[in-house]
């Protein structure tokens, strides 16, 4: 009979709200106990997910490991927790449209993982998340950013709009794009940049 192996816990850290010398409102980091491990000192932080923390200074956000160090520096606009050893990062985000009433924001978003190195290259989307079995939402941009008004905004049947959806692998190529995508893409962007078009990659 083979061993019975028990997953360790990773432990957690949880973040506290007080104020400091700096700001009226600001977070810090306790471990599972009530221990302090991070001192009320960030303008957010969140809880860890695998073993590291995101926090806010400024406008920029990082990762702290479990003892409060930091992980990756600051220099993010938005992440999210890590998730299968990677997390999204956004650099940069902007207003894309035609006009003030189809405007959308788009995301730079990438993902780094847990030494802040980049393992898929920021590139402009309309969503990104964290990855879940091997795959992570991504619907990218069409025009400048237009593609999720060009979609919405077109005629439609009763059924409504076709579901704006994509996803990427781990290494950044789309494995699904939903079919109101693809026909704003168009065939050759399609067959660049989904999973499907190098096995070799």
């Amino acid at each position: 009979m083979p061993p019975i192996v028990i997953a360790q816990k990773v432990p957690s850290l949880f973040p506290i709200v007080g104020s400091s010398s700096q700001r009226a409102v600001a977070k810090g980091l306790i471990d599972q106990t009530g221990r302090v491990i991070a001192p009320i000192q960030y303008e957010d932080a969140k809880r860890s997910s695998e073993g590291f923390a995101a926090v806010r200074v400024g406008e920029k956000w990082g990762f702290v490991d479990l003892s409060g160090t930091w992980a990756v520096p600051a220099r993010w606009l938005a992440v999210s927790a890590f998730s299968e050893g990677l997390a999204a990062v956004v650099e940069e985000k902007m207003q894309a449209g035609e006009s003030m009433e189809d405007r959308v924001e788009i995301y730079k978003c990438g993902y780094v993982d847990k030494t802040g190195a980049i393992k898929i290259k920021p590139a402009w989307v309309h969503d990104c998340g964290p990855f879940h079995e091997g795959r992570a939402p991504s619907v990218p941009t069409y025009e400048g950013g237009l593609l999720r008004v060009l979609i919405l905004n077109r005629s439609i049947s009763d059924a409504g709009p076709p579901p704006l959806e994509g996803y990427v692998d781990d290494k950044g190529r789309y494995v699904f794009l939903s079919a109101g995508v693809k026909e704003k893409l168009g065939e050759a962007w399609v067959n660049t940049h989904h999973a499907g078009a190098d096995q070799n990659q």
